[in-house]
């Protein structure tokens, strides 16, 4: 019976270890890197969404606000789409594939603030009529949210 007393806490130690990650610092997990890269540290993932949600809802509160996407269906655009709804202050459009700054956005920009949101261009964009807003890293990878304002040019 003393040994069972003694194995207990063994037993029992890496189960309390790994729970307390997943409710404390789930990044932290030690989990397989598919799994990993979906959750945590790829686009999939939703890192840096919240970030962006919350600063174009304070812009869309007193403008018109023009959102574009890297995609047109799944995390981006449909994530804005949820959370904005019906708001008349925001329109939400998805582009794919992305390889400069879409005529329309550019357009859009002249008249309203407009932002781009990339999920999965990660190069530089020097060239671009853009300004970067913020750039949220993911989970503990190397990939990041990509978030900017669209700057008006003339065509």
């Amino acid at each position: 019976m003393k040994i069972f007393l003694l194995v207990l806490p063994v037993i029992f130690a890496y189960p309390a270890y790994v729970s307390y990650l997943a409710i404390f610092s789930p990044v932290d997990l030690p989990i397989h890197k598919i799994d990993r890269d979906q959750l945590f540290d790829e686009w999939p993932s939703g890192y840096g969404v919240r970030e962006v949600i919350d600063y174009l809802a304070e812009k869309a509160k007193t403008e018109k606000i023009v959102i574009g996407t890297e995609g047109t269906f799944g995390l981006n655009p449909a994530v804005y789409e949820i959370y904005f709804g019906t708001d008349k202050n925001v329109e939400i459009k998805g582009y794919w594939p992305m390889y400069e700054v879409p005529k329309d956005l550019l357009e859009d920009a002249k008249t309203h603030p407009t932002y781009l949101i990339f999920k999965e261009r990660q190069d530089a964009l020097e060239n671009w009529p853009i300004t970067l807003i913020k750039k949220i890293r993911r989970g503990k990878g190397k990939t990041y949210l990509l978030f900017y304002q669209v700057n008006p040019v003339k065509l």
